[in-house]
């Protein structure tokens, strides 16, 4: 081998080396730049059993690194409300606002959402937090739904007013029938035969006593 060859072989061999060594290092950091965005964006909730309340259930605890929202979905995965935009950090009772009551209770879920950057929840925009297994970040919890008294209430005062306006119509026939009969009375005492032959002897009475006293 000539000289020539030789620094040919030794240059080519140096070669192959550093861009070995430059790919190492390049995948390298790029596996330590990857764990830097999974270990700095993380979030923990917890949502409580409770009674819905004024159309909202409250999430007691939510720590969102890079902020966002916090959405709550019934068991088949539909939205039913949603936080306002959650700056990064620690928040306590966060109350989300049912978009609509639900007419019974159940599970709920409470989800951790970023932000895509426009400060305006959108679930097919926004993406959830993940854990390390890429299993959104979410929290569970059983909403009781009161069932409302107000119409039992109604009806019960409605059958009341009823009863009363019979018991006043009964009352008013009553009233009324008696004076009828009362009425019936009187003309009857004052206006009928009997009392024409007690007048009419009356009259021949007083006839016969003014005859005597003229004798």
């Amino acid at each position: 081998m000539t000289r020539k060859q030789l620094t040919t072989s030794l240059t080519f061999g140096a070669l192959l080396v550093a861009t070995a060594l430059f790919g190492a290092a390049a995948l390298t950091g790029g596996a330590a730049a990857a764990d830097a965005t999974t270990n700095n964006t993380s979030a923990t909730l917890t949502f409580d059993d409770q009674t819905l309340e004024n159309g909202t259930v409250t999430v007691s605890e939510a720590n969102l690194s890079d902020g966002g929202y916090v959405a709550v979905t019934n068991a088949s995965g539909a939205v039913l409300g949603h936080s306002e935009y959650l700056e990064a950090g620690a928040h306590e009772n966060v109350t989300v606002a049912l978009s609509a009551d639900p007419a019974r209770g159940g599970v709920f879920i409470a989800t951790a959402y970023l932000d895509d950057g426009d400060e305006s929840f959108n679930a097919s925009a926004d993406p959830a937090y993940v854990n390390e297994n890429d299993v959104a970040i979410s929290s569970t919890a059983y909403v009781t739904v009161e069932e409302s008294d107000a119409a039992p209430e109604t009806t019960e005062t409605t059958e009341t007013t009823e009863s009363t306006e019979v018991t006043t119509t009964a009352a008013e026939t009553t009233e009324t029938a008696e004076t009828t009969a009362d009425a019936t009375e009187e003309t009857t005492s004052t206006e009928g035969p009997g009392f024409g032959v007690v007048a009419a002897v009356v009259g021949l009475l007083g006839a016969a006593l003014f005859v005597a006293r003229s004798n």
